[in-house]
C-alpha cells in the first residue's frame, strides 16, 4: 500500500498499476483500442523531462498511459487520486518540452 493508501494493482491486460482505478482505466483503455478508438495504447511511457548534463542524470516524467488516436493526436494521460507538487511541477514542464509539437494533448484523470 502506497503514502497515499492505493495497493498495487494488475489490470485485465496482465499490466501493474499503482492503483484500482488505472487498472480500470487500463483495461477501459485497451479495450477501446481493440473497437478502433485507439491505433495504440502505450503503458508507463517515459518522456526525459530534463536531460543528463554534467554529473546528473536525466530526469523523467513517467505517464500512465499514451493513447494513440487515429488522427494522429497524442493524449498523455495521467491518473491521479492526489495531485502533488512534484506531479504538478513535471506535469507543467512536460507539457511546456511538448508545447510546439500540436500533436500532443494532455489529461489528468482522477
Amino acid at each position: 500500500m502506497s503514502k497515499y493508501g492505493n495497493i498495487r494493482t494488475e489490470c485485465q491486460e496482465g499490466h501493474k498499476h499503482d492503483s484500482r482505478i488505472e487498472a480500470e482505466y487500463c483495461f477501459f483503455f485497451f479495450h477501446q483500442q481493440k473497437k478502433g478508438i485507439y491505433q495504440k495504447v502505450e503503458t508507463q511511457v517515459r518522456f526525459i523531462i530534463v536531460p543528463a548534463f554534467l554529473k546528473h542524470k536525466p530526469r523523467y516524467y513517467i505517464a500512465d498511459f499514451v493513447l494513440h488516436h487515429p488522427d494522429g493526436t497524442i493524449e498523455v494521460v495521467d491518473v491521479k487520486g492526489v495531485k502533488t507538487t512534484l506531479f504538478s511541477l513535471k506535469w507543467h514542464l512536460l507539457q511546456y518540452l511538448k508545447l510546439q509539437d500540436s500533436r500532443y494533448i494532455f489529461t489528468i484523470l482522477t
